[in-house]
């Protein structure tokens, strides 16, 4: 029996329902880094001295193999509507020059749009058409394709 939704914090919700439904898509705890760091904080100057902002902090990054990471997945708490994480997610795939991103709530398939300028749609679920492709070759592909620079 599920439990009582209502009230369930980001942690809960990715805990019940984020990650068994990217291990039921076929990723591995391997494949799946939680809590990435984008960057330490930006410096904010001030006449007296500098403050370091909150550095910025991805929930999840999508590797399928080890050191490409290929996507970024934002968490909301379950009752938060996943389309208030697409853009936030949009915006830390676009730091780190990543072709996905995604946002959950743990309700339905999360929603799930490009960084790039394409209005092509693709699902979380591992592609298992190109599984034996290797997967820096299916980067610089879509790289290649978008009119990104390939950096590998």
């Amino acid at each position: 029996m599920a439990p009582h939704q209502s009230g369930l914090s980001e942690a809960e919700t990715c805990e019940l329902y984020i990650l068994p439904a990217l291990r039921a898509a076929g990723w591995t705890d391997a494949q799946i880094r939680p809590q990435y760091r984008i960057n330490n904080g930006r410096l904010i100057s001030s006449p007296k001295r500098h403050i370091q902002d909150k550095p910025l902090v991805a929930d999840y990054v999508l590797e399928p193999t080890p050191d490409l990471p290929v996507g970024i997945l934002e968490a909301k708490a379950y009752e938060v509507d996943a389309n208030d994480g697409v853009e936030q997610a949009r915006r830390y795939a676009g730091k780190l020059g990543l072709p996905f991103a995604y946002a959950s709530n743990g309700r339905g398939n999360p929603r799930d749009r490009l960084s790039s300028r394409h209005d092509d749609r693709h699902r979380i679920r591992r592609d298992r058409s190109t599984a034996d492709q290797p997967a820096q070759a299916r980067i610089r592909q879509w790289r290649r394709s978008s009119g990104e620079n390939c950096r590998f």
